[in-house]
């Protein structure tokens, strides 16, 4: 799923969850919601952002991001560290552990971290094995499921028809309150 997605399932978790009484801050969510991307492909875009500039790569070398799955970029250094921080900022298990860390350390659930397993779980489905599939069982395994590429138009008007309607039911089903404080306009 793309990263505009994931924060817009954030936060619509989020308000989800304000909504039932957990504390949670939208903007705290939407953050932990699009993190397992950031850690996962920023090194990659900056390294591929260089390249353009740099004329060492060509748009049309990137025509899809598949193609970076291709056999010219296999082995790659750049590659294979991004594989790795996918797998462990995709990993279900990994969230879990630092989920449960969180939790212990605060004395309270860290409800907006919950934005990153939302992330990985609608990952799973979203992700074809042919590109980045969600290894969610990381480092136990590396079985994946071969969900539907992201890419494909037909996800994307499922997806985002989806967020359609979960955002206009959060938005319709706003209460006016009494004037609030900035802390709590999120």
């Amino acid at each position: 799923m793309d990263v505009l997605a994931h924060g817009l399932w954030a936060a619509a978790a989020a308000q989800g969850l304000r909504r039932s009484g957990r504390a949670v801050r939208v903007s705290e969510a939407v953050a932990w919601g699009v993190l397992p991307d950031l850690v996962a492909f920023a090194l990659l875009v900056t390294f591929l952002f260089v390249g353009l500039v740099h004329g060492e790569l060509a748009w049309s070398d990137l025509a899809a991001p598949e193609s970076l799955a291709g056999p010219s970029w296999n082995g790659h250094p750049v590659l294979q560290l991004t594989s790795l921080l996918y797998s462990l900022s995709h990993s279900a298990l990994v969230f879990l552990a630092a989920f449960a860390a969180a939790w212990l350390g605060r004395g309270q659930a860290p409800w907006a971290m919950a934005a990153w397993g939302l992330h990985i779980l609608l990952d799973v489905p979203t992700h074809a094995r042919s590109f980045y599939p969600t290894p969610f069982l990381w480092p136990l395994s590396d079985w994946t499921v071969d969900g539907f590429a992201w890419t494909s138009s037909w996800v994307w008007v499922l997806n985002y028809g989806a967020l359609a309607l979960v955002w206009s039911r959060l938005l319709r089903g706003r209460k006016p309150t009494p004037k609030q404080g900035a802390s709590d306009r999120e």
